[in-house]
């Protein structure tokens, strides 16, 4: 990869790792690093996925345990995107696309991305706070026209 990627790949706010189809990372940008804990892109570098992913989920299992992108069936192309919790206790978001030269070839490479859980959060807060609104400025006109309608009713 020539350095002009490399400097791109490193401008971009998400995590990325790439793997080969041995299973050793070919590349990190400098989010990924930061994210996965490690000094440089370098202690990532060579060594395998499933080491450098250090990514558990809710039961304690791995990225690479549960989604094992280099088994499976040949038309699958990625993995959705998925909470995952780095050793810190942070959470982000993963999906990952998996490449084939064709059906009847391994994997070639597989590209993980990593992304900052807190953006999903605070939009889950947002979504919530606007459902509560809306239901209490339904709820409250409703209940106004609900007592006359039985006044009237009773009469």
């Amino acid at each position: 990869m020539d350095q002009t990627a490399r400097e791109t790949l490193d401008q971009l706010p998400d995590g990325v790792v790439v793997a080969g189809a041995d299973q050793v990372v070919l590349f990190a940008n400098a989010e990924a690093v930061r994210m996965l804990g490690a000094g440089s892109a370098d202690e990532l570098i060579g060594a395998k996925l499933a080491d450098a992913l250090v990514l558990q989920d809710k039961s304690g299992l791995t990225w690479c345990d549960r989604n094992q992108p280099y088994v499976g069936l040949a038309t699958r192309t990625g993995v959705p995107e998925q909470p995952w919790v780095l050793p810190n206790g942070t959470e982000v978001l993963v999906n990952a696309r998996i490449v084939r030269p064709s059906l009847a070839e391994p994997v070639q490479r597989v590209a993980v991305s990593l992304r900052s859980g807190r953006g999903r959060a605070r939009l889950d807060r947002e979504r919530s706070d606007l459902v509560a609104t809306v239901a209490h400025e339904i709820r409250s006109p409703l209940t106004g026209v609900k007592g006359f309608v039985q006044a009237l009713l009773n009469r």
